[in-house]
């Protein structure tokens, strides 16, 4: 069940903070598929494997064949963003792991799990390069305990990984998510925007709502933090993003609309408006905001200096 809850906490980070239109949870890659990229795949395996030498990927080298490996590799979440016909698209590849006292992959009596975690990172990517090639992709790993001796050290090899990559002429980037970072970075985000969602059918999103309501869990109480808001990009994406979900739980007032004037770099153009002024939809006004008083439009013009600003007024509206 613990798993499960991790799995769905990251299926709605993927969908609503990082807007992938398709996620899928424990994606394995089918037989029947077309492996364009299989042979590339094979040689990146390869070099993976000769320039890292991760021991858990030498044994599966001499244990299975590489195809037997990439079918039965399992990705926990995986997700696609998409955002038009001409774009090739992000993929984002994620494992997740939850260990209440810390990870413990143990080998011949020792702890592993540097090595657990390279090598799955690896298998991923690979997994992932199989099916798209090189598509601009995101591989993480994702858990919430960590000692600080194994982060520094998995950090360490993220860090050689990322180079590898760049070495490889990779658009992938390898990322390590755990313990502060993973409040940070997945928790916080996921509980703002998750004040614009009311879908009941994902399961982390309606446990968190209901220990909300009961007062026995408030996120909000401990989000101060204005590096909770990084994953969601420059200010134009908080703005769209996590400043659009506040708002579409909240009577929009008057008061809200002038508390946003200041922040805009447009002294002629509304924060927010219920009619689109004719011929400003398009270049200034993004998809309506449905708040409980009727459907508003967000203005897409602000201060790059007032990104600070922007996420504090964010927080009060919470």
């Amino acid at each position: 069940m613990t798993q499960e809850m991790g799995e769905s906490l990251i299926y709605s980070w993927l969908r609503h903070v990082k807007g992938c239109q398709i996620v899928q949870t424990n994606w394995t890659a089918s037989p029947t598929w077309d492996m364009r990229y299989f042979m590339e795949a094979q040689d990146l395996y390869s070099r993976f494997l000769k320039d890292t030498s991760t021991e858990d990927l030498v044994e599966d080298e001499c244990k299975i064949s590489f195809k037997q490996s990439l079918y039965q590799t399992e990705i926990d979440v995986i997700g696609l963003n998409k955002t038009s016909l001409s774009h090739n698209g992000k993929i984002y590849a994620a494992e997740v792991a939850f260990h209440s006292d810390g990870l413990h992959y143990n080998k011949n009596g020792k702890n592993n799990s540097t090595g657990k975690v390279i090598s799955k990172l690896i298998k991923n990517a690979v997994a992932v390069y199989a099916i798209w090639g090189n598509i601009e992709a995101e591989v993480l790993f994702v858990t919430p305990v960590i000692s600080h001796e194994f982060n520094q050290s998995i950090q360490s090899y993220i860090t050689f990984l990322n180079q590898l990559a760049s070495n490889y002429g990779l658009k992938y980037n390898f990322r390590f998510v755990a313990g502060d970072d993973f409040k940070l970075r997945i928790i916080d985000p996921v509980y703002i925007m998750s004040q614009g969602v009311n879908d009941s059918s994902e399961m982390f999103l309606r446990a968190q709502k209901l220990l909300d309501i009961s007062g026995v869990l408030s996120v909000k109480n401990n989000l101060k933090n204005p590096d909770s808001f990084e994953e969601f990009g420059a200010i134009g994406e908080i703005a769209n993003k996590a400043l659009r979900a506040c708002l579409s739980n909240l009577n929009i007032t008057q008061k809200i609309i002038t508390g946003l004037k200041p922040l805009m770099n447009s002294s002629k153009l509304a924060p927010i408006v219920n009619i689109v002024p004719q011929g400003l939809s398009n270049r200034y006004y993004k998809t309506p905001i449905m708040a409980k008083n009727g459907e508003f439009y967000l203005c897409n013009h602000w201060f790059v200096n007032k990104k600070t600003d922007l996420i504090n007024y964010i927080i009060s509206l919470l």
